[in-house]
């Protein structure tokens, strides 16, 4: 993990490893509701699962649930 994201700050210095909040979950409540789990990682991690999209920045959180 380590060597890819010095591979990726070399090719873009202005990244930067911090915090970022990660879905881990989502189910439908009895009431109607979403109930939504989140997670803590950093940049790291999507650069090493490969989550950059084609500008190579990170998804951002947007409003509304999704449909199910």
């Amino acid at each position: 993990m380590d060597h890819r994201w010095a591979a990726a700050v070399t090719a873009d210095p202005a990244l930067f490893d911090g915090p970022v909040a990660a879905l881990a979950g989502f189910e439908r409540d009895g009431a109607g509701g979403l109930s939504v789990s989140w997670t803590r990682l950093t940049y790291r991690y999507r650069v090493l699962r490969g989550l950059f999209g084609r500008t190579g920045r990170c998804g951002a959180v947007r409003g509304g649930a999704p449909a199910l």
